[in-house]
């Protein structure tokens, strides 16, 4: 766990180089102009502890003020007693103060508090704090106290250890720390000095793939509730914002930088640029707007209906709305603080058009998702503001019509822009999980729109052969499910998603690999191509030799070619195929059929299983 602790900001008593403790002393404007300025220099965190004192607790929210704070008086400065609001200048020759000078700091304060008796308190609230955080599965959380409760932490939890006086630090300032338990004994790691420099949090994501370090990104669902927020913000306190904080469905805190930022007294304008780390997406670089207002946008018209969301952000049914400045179909957001919140998208976000995705059709392409993060985002502020009333937000993507025809939007049946994505809010490179969940996407709308008889092929050289064999003269090859390596992962999404039956169409090179129950055909992931082409042989009764030439072959082409001229090409094609079904039906438990048909780049049709015209038959009654 993250733990930050942070002196307060400057007051006028620590100006005039006052000892102020229990003195409650408010701000400086000028330490308030500083952390508005500088706050994206601070890690996001999940909640906040403050002393009690106001200097504390005006630092806290000018820092993070949009997350949970409790205070506790047990962190509050040490009780200067005697020496209360005064400085070296009005207590030089005063005896008390020489003797404690001379002591180093570890005399009580006369009338006040002695140093131990602070340190206990100090960090046993902490302690009690951070404990109930660990547990409770918070990533990160910050401390905004005071100079002495800071030092009084360190001294005894820091390791390597330093001692009191070496962990002063200025007002404004603090540490990054690492909270640990080792042997039942809890430790701080002090990681930076604070503020730091401007960080979005995901500059320590990343995976390795194929030895190379690749760094995480951004979802356009996070860029959208970074907007959102950002704007509602601007629109409620009348001030600027220049970075907007927000918690990740997968627990990254993000504070992602604010652009164009605009507002007026009835609407305010912004943008986040999307940065998708190291995979390649095309819609890295893009920007999400944001428009928020007190009233429907002025050139939308003609609104029609909108669906509900319920504070809990679950979906309910679609309602009437009886606004009609909107045009379309939108989202509403009812909390039970007494805010509605209604989104809709602008240019550059697709809508729906057709059945089988999470947004009926006529609905924008915001996942459900991303909408949650973002009337989350933007309603933590209205709660913040104590905002009653109807605020409505409208997204939009410049450019992302062009982008959404570089993406699976045209195939889905989404027209207009990209879709606002996201189920974790963070970009992992050549994600292998969003390919996939491309493919049950797209499967999903096949059999909503009543195509439960699925042709599949790995790629586009799949799809070409589908189009040229007899056996699928009148069938849509052109619309035909693509797998990828992908061949477990689709089978499983056919079982769920209730589809009759599905027809492979394969080059042999990635299909026998599945003769050898192997689900991914990467060659990443295994590549016996040889191996099982010699088992596959042996048992169809193919000469030894013949067999030790096919475990030297390069490609599955020059198996075949082997296989031709000595005469076994079909004998071996059957075995094959009959070990293709077999764990194609091991692999959906016998819930679905199945069929396969082979081909080679150079002797086309090899073969397929005995139902494959039957399975061809019902895909092109489209049944």
């Amino acid at each position: 766990m993250e733990i930050l602790l942070i002196r307060h900001g400057e007051t006028k008593g620590n100006r005039e180089h006052r000892y102020i403790g229990k003195t409650d002393e408010p701000l400086t404007p000028e330490a308030l102009t500083f952390f508005s300025e500088n706050r994206d220099r601070y890690p996001a965190v999940q909640f906040v502890v403050t002393s009690s004192l106001r200097r504390c607790r005006e630092s806290a929210q000018a820092l993070f003020p949009d997350i949970p704070v409790e205070m506790c008086s047990d962190l509050n400065e040490c009780d200067f007693g005697a020496f209360e609001n005064k400085n070296h200048e009005e207590m030089n020759g005063d005896p008390a103060y020489q003797a404690w000078i001379d002591s180093g700091g570890t005399l009580p304060f006369p009338d006040g508090e002695s140093r131990e008796a602070f340190q206990e308190r100090c960090c046993n609230s902490f302690l009690a704090f951070a404990e109930k955080a660990r547990k409770q599965g918070i990533g990160s959380m910050a401390f905004v106290v005071h100079g002495g409760t800071v030092m009084s932490v360190l001294d005894r939890f820091s390791f390597p250890h330093k001692s009191y006086y070496e962990w002063q630090t200025g007002c404004g300032t603090g540490f990054l720390c690492s909270y640990e338990i080792h042997d039942g004994e809890p430790y701080l790691s002090v990681k930076e000095t604070l503020p730091g420099k401007n960080k979005t949090g995901v500059e320590d994501l990343y995976v390795m793939k194929d030895l190379k370090r690749l760094r995480c990104g951004v979802t356009t669902g996070s860029c959208a509730a970074a907007a959102a927020g950002a704007a509602v913000r601007m629109l409620l306190l009348q001030q600027p914002v220049t970075r907007m904080t927000l918690q990740t469905p997968a627990g990254v805190t993000l504070q992602l930088p604010v652009e164009d930022a605009g507002f007026s007294k009835t609407s305010a304008f912004c943008s986040v640029v999307k940065d998708a780390g190291d995979d390649p997406d095309v819609t890295d670089g893009a920007k999400v707007c944001a428009a928020a207002s007190f009233i429907p946008v002025p050139e939308a018209a003609d609104r029609a209906s909108g669906r509900t969301e319920a504070d809990s952000t679950e979906l309910h049914e679609s309602r009437q709305v009886e606004n009609t400045a909107f045009s379309g179909k939108y989202f509403v957001y009812t909390d039970s603080a007494g805010f509605t919140i209604h989104l809709d998208a602008g240019s550059g976000i697709g809508r729906v058009t057709k059945p089988g995705l999470e947004q009926e059709p006529g609905y924008p392409a915001i996942n459900r998702i991303p909408r949650q993060m973002i009337f989350r985002t933007a309603g933590s502020v209205c709660r913040a503001c104590s905002f009653r009333g109807d605020l409505y937000l409208t997204l939009s993507v410049p450019g992302g019509k062009e982008l959404a025809e570089r993406t699976f939007n045209p195939s889905l049946g989404i027209e207009g822009g990209i879709s606002i994505l996201g189920t974790t809010g963070i970009v992992v490179p050549m994600s292998e999980q969003a390919l996939i969940e491309s493919i049950r996407i797209e499967m999903k709308q096949k059999i909503a729109a009543g195509n439960g008889h699925l042709l599949v092929t790995p790629g586009n050289m799949g799809k070409e052969f589908a189009g040229k064999i007899s056996m699928l003269d009148g069938v849509d090859t052109e619309n035909c499910l693509k797998c990828s390596n992908f061949v477990g992962e689709t089978l499983d999404a056919a079982v769920l998603l209730g589809a009759k039956s599905v027809l492979f169409a394969s080059h042999i090179g990635k299909f026998i690999k599945v003769s050898g129950g192997i689900m991914n055909t990467h060659s990443r992931e295994a590549d016996c191509r040889a191996e099982l082409f010699a088992a596959h042989a042996l048992s169809a009764g193919v000469p030894a030799e013949v067999c030790r030439q096919l475990l030297g072959i390069n490609t599955t082409e020059e198996g075949v070619l082997l296989l031709r001229q000595e005469g076994f090409l079909k004998a071996v094609t059957d075995t094959i195929l009959s070990r293709i079904q077999y764990y194609l039906q091991r692999r959906c438990g016998g819930r679905i059929r199945t069929g396969i048909i082979l081909y080679s780049s150079k002797e086309g049709f090899l073969g397929c299983t005995d139902n494959a015209p039957e399975l061809a038959d019902l895909i092109r009654k489209g049944e």
